[in-house]
């Protein structure tokens, strides 16, 4: 678990403040009280069995024929789940949104569902908190061809994104340690901090 960054108070209704919590805060009391939940993890790699993005993959490879994004939060609901997280970005750069920081993603693959819209709706619709997971390093597409201080930027406008597109957002999940991938510096908790600031979730 040490290679995931959670930031629960950065996506909270009740976030106030960035800065790590020294003690448990109503903030954590509440996101520990919805207990059972689903993580999602469903993208590119579900057609390539690439997991890690090891090979170039184009964005048409993305290709769902029966893409159902209902009915897995309702899947969710039903056997008394509380909250969803959805894996907006993996290993292979694939994002799960059109996003205007890239091409390589559902707006132009086979199938141009934003994945993300559907799965915030659906999580709405019955009731769940929805959340997302974005992977920083290991990043094999963006990260390797960026470098460290554009791949930042690249990042943080995705992060932005996600956090201002889709109505409020319950978790935000940054993977990968900022030691780990083909750049030796990836963004940090900071990193998010004046995007999350201008989205209607930190009031």
């Amino acid at each position: 678990m040490n290679a995931l960054l959670p930031l629960l108070l950065l996506a909270l209704p009740n976030y106030q403040d960035s800065r790590p919590a020294r003690e448990r805060t109503p903030t954590i009391a509440e996101w520990e009280s919805l207990g059972y939940g689903m993580f999602i993890h469903f993208g590119l790699a579900t057609f390539t069995q690439d997991e890690l993005g090891r090979k170039d993959s184009p964005a048409t490879a993305y290709a769902p024929t029966a893409l159902d994004v209902d009915q897995w939060v309702r899947a969710a609901r039903d056997a008394g789940m509380k909250y969803a997280v959805l894996t907006a970005k993996h290993c292979c750069g694939h994002c799960l949104w059109d996003s205007a920081a890239t091409d390589y993603d559902v707006a132009a693959s086979t199938n141009r569902v934003d994945v993300c819209a559907e799965f915030t709706k659906a999580c709405h619709k019955y009731k769940l908190k929805p959340g997302f997971y974005y992977l920083l390093g290991w990043e094999q597409r963006h990260q390797r061809k960026l470098g460290p201080e554009k791949y930042e930027a690249f990042c943080k406008q995705q992060i932005g994104e996600l956090l201002t597109k889709y109505g409020p957002i319950v978790e935000l999940w940054l993977d990968i340690p900022p030691t780990w991938g083909p750049t030796p510096r990836l963004p940090s908790p900071a990193s998010t901090r004046t995007r999350n600031r201008s989205s209607p979730l930190a009031s």
